[in-house]
């Protein structure tokens, strides 16, 4: 069964996970001025370059010295590079231009063409003290009320002003997602805390089902009005203030971000009775209160 805290961090993890692409993306077409700007070579980089053996091995450093420097990560693989960009770099390298070129076959190669670039552009790689930094700051930033998906953006920019290399998607997800998780967590607690005992109650007779109903009175609430006829209508108003007069001017959210309280609504909205009734009584109180006026059941 699923906890709380584990549906919490799997809700922010898929958030983050929408806006994310898991690699770096090459322009298909550039111009004369992408590719002068982003994949032209100093002298110092071609004596780089040329300590490396043979014509692909060149290109595929100078790829990824070129990519890391752009991107703040390394190429996963060398198949889809455009050729405008292979014949660039070729050019400055006065190599014959090629069509493709192929992944490498040896990864202690790759991995020590990658140190090598990270050393020689001032770069460090992303280890457990850095890790642990990073940590450190989201949880920061989660609990003054950034959403997971402008927490990655604001991440990648972070470990690029270190000078770190970026790692792979599903690690900053990850981290991302837990501290997204352990504030949402610590919201819910701060919300469900300002609930007067009686609330609690009266929220959480809203799961109850009656004897030979089935449906729940919180799923009666958010149902909308079947037809438009006076007696449906009239219906639906009375239960529109029977939600008001049960939470209205209850507790003050001023305090607590207003962008995360809408996301946690909305989170709350797609949460059914069954699921709801799993949640520790925190995260459920305060998922019902959040969910007043909601109009639709998840």
């Amino acid at each position: 069964m699923l906890t709380a805290d584990t549906i919490t961090q799997s809700e922010a993890l898929t958030a983050v996970a929408r806006t994310h692409s898991p690699r770096v993306l090459l322009p298909v077409d550039p111009n004369e001025e992408e590719l002068a700007r982003d994949f032209s070579l100093s002298e110092a980089d071609k004596v780089e370059v040329r300590q490396c053996r043979g014509d692909d091995n060149r290109r595929r450093f100078t790829l990824q010295l070129c990519v890391l420097r752009k991107y703040g990560r390394f190429l996963g693989s060398y198949r889809q590079v455009p050729v405008k960009i292979l014949t660039h770099l070729s050019r400055q390298l006065e190599l014959s231009p090629v069509l493709f070129v192929p992944d490498i076959e040896r990864g202690a190669t790759e991995s020590d063409y990658q140190e090598r670039i990270r050393r020689y552009l001032g770069y460090r790689a992303f280890d457990d003290r850095i890790q642990d930094e990073l940590a450190h700051w989201l949880e920061i930033r989660a609990a003054e009320g950034i959403l997971p998906a402008d927490l990655l953006q604001q991440t990648e920019s972070l470990l690029r002003s270190w000078q770190v290399v970026l790692p792979a998607s599903s690690t900053l997800e990850r981290l991302i997602a837990s501290a997204a998780a352990q504030a949402q967590q610590a919201i819910f607690v701060r919300i469900a805390e300002r609930l007067p005992p009686g609330l609690c109650e009266d929220l959480d007779a809203l799961l109850e089902v009656g004897p030979g109903d089935y449906r729940s009175a919180l799923l009666r609430l958010k149902e909308y009005p079947p037809e438009a006829r006076a007696a449906a209508i009239v219906a639906y108003v009375t239960r529109y203030r029977q939600v008001h007069e049960l939470v209205s001017n209850r507790i003050d959210l001023a305090s607590i971000s207003p962008i995360l309280v809408r996301h946690l609504a909305l989170l709350a909205k797609r949460y059914d009775v069954y699921a709801l009734k799993r949640f520790a009584p925190a995260k459920r109180h305060a998922c019902l209160f959040l969910n007043r006026g909601r109009k639709k059941s998840a």
